[in-house]
């Protein structure tokens, strides 16, 4: 399963407007937010590290 911002802001779109969520959707929009805490973790940390990102990988 592929999850990026655009799903995340469905889900929270969908229970902001009131329409139930069932648990698979639940359990979805956690790995949503899980995955984009974790990318942008990553992508800040590449960013203030002026590395290659395969070095920081490999150290």
């Amino acid at each position: 399963m592929i999850l990026d911002e655009r799903a995340f802001m469905v889900l929270i779109s969908l229970a902001g407007a009131g329409i139930p969520l069932g648990e698979a959707e639940r359990e979805r929009g956690a790995a949503v937010i899980g995955w984009l805490a974790v990318s942008r973790t990553l992508r800040a940390g590449l960013a203030a590290d002026k590395r290659e990102p395969r070095m920081i990988f490999e150290a």
